[in-house]
């Protein structure tokens, strides 16, 4: 029997305006600009899993900052946000996390462009995106 599972996104998210505009945008593209501790990472965090929540099987993600050690600063924020273990797995020596339903989110560096190429990518974050080339 399968179980289904309900999504609700976090409270500390749905308090905060300005958040759910940029989660919730239409748009193609959205750049954030803010100072610090404005909840950008949080944010950014939240709408790159919902986008790969509505994926399906295969389908690449990728949240790509400056350097490995920034990447993984995200790569354990999202853990801690969503703690339901029947969500997706976790390879900690790739930095990824697999969803339920197949899809793939990567935490990259972008230290080095050409390491970006390769794969189909459905939706992407670039963290701190004037400290890369």
């Amino acid at each position: 029997m399968n179980k289904a599972l309900v999504y609700n996104r976090p409270e500390a998210i749905k308090r905060y305006k300005k958040q759910c505009e940029f989660i919730d945008a239409p748009q193609r593209y959205t750049i954030i600009e803010a100072t610090t501790k404005a909840g950008k990472t949080v944010g950014c965090i939240v709408w790159l899993f919902e986008q790969a929540l509505q994926a399906k099987a295969g389908d690449n993600f990728y949240w790509v900052a400056p350097i490995v050690a920034q990447a993984k600063i995200a790569f354990r924020r999202l853990q801690r946000f969503f703690t339901h273990k029947d969500l997706y797995d976790v390879n900690k020596a790739d930095l990824t996390l697999t969803l339920f339903n197949g899809a793939t989110i990567f935490f990259k560096s972008g230290d080095n462009p050409d390491s970006l190429y390769g794969d189909d990518v459905k939706a992407v974050v670039i963290d701190e995106a004037t400290r890369m080339s």
